[in-house]
């Protein structure tokens, strides 16, 4: 398993609308938007984090992207997350029959040469793709672009902690060691 931020967005403009609720009607939004202290703001905001999501919704404007490659049983346990999340992904359709299928296309490089060698013969004698597919066992990798935002990822890395699945931690370590305010999503 492979996860790699690859963009994050939205620190200042999510602060700016949390404070939004102390913004009154008629004031001068661009003079009353510099009186702003984002560092203030950022504590006040950490601490609404913690009173729960109702609060903390402000996060929901921090967005990212990551390019993780996981193999297809922990992406149909990460598809429980479809709320707030965008995947784009490699497409077996289109590539899965382009050439030779080896080891290392399986999570630790875990296919049985049997099972390899049937989904060899499978492309190489033209089968149709839905054929092909159906013999990929659940340790295929598969690339995707997934797009979350701060709460989604709060959520998981809550949810997720000491699941047994070790994708799980894997993914929880690399959230937390690469997104710029990991202490938003504790």
């Amino acid at each position: 398993m492979k996860i790699v931020k690859i963009s994050e967005h939205g620190h200042r403009e999510a602060l700016i609308g949390m404070a939004l609720s102390y913004y009154h009607e008629g004031e001068d939004l661009e003079r009353w938007l510099g009186t702003r202290d984002l560092r203030k703001l950022a504590k006040t905001g950490a601490a609404l984090i913690r009173k729960g999501p109702d609060h903390g919704k402000w996060i929901r404007a921090i967005s990212t992207w990551w390019l993780i490659t996981a193999p297809r049983f922990w992406w149909s346990e990460a598809d429980t997350y479809k709320v707030g999340t965008v995947a784009l992904s490699a497409s077996t359709m289109h590539t899965l029959a382009k050439g030779e299928v080896t080891p290392v296309h399986f999570e630790g490089g875990g296919i049985a040469p049997s099972d390899l060698e049937r989904i060899n013969m499978a492309i190489s004698a033209g089968a149709p793709i839905d054929q092909v597919k159906a013999l990929l066992p659940e340790g295929y990798l598969q690339t995707r672009l997934w797009v979350a935002n701060y709460q989604v990822l709060r959520t998981i890395l809550h949810q997720r902690e000491g699941h047994r699945l070790p994708q799980w931690q894997s993914f929880r370590e690399a959230v937390l060691s690469q997104a710029d305010y990991p202490e938003l999503l504790k």
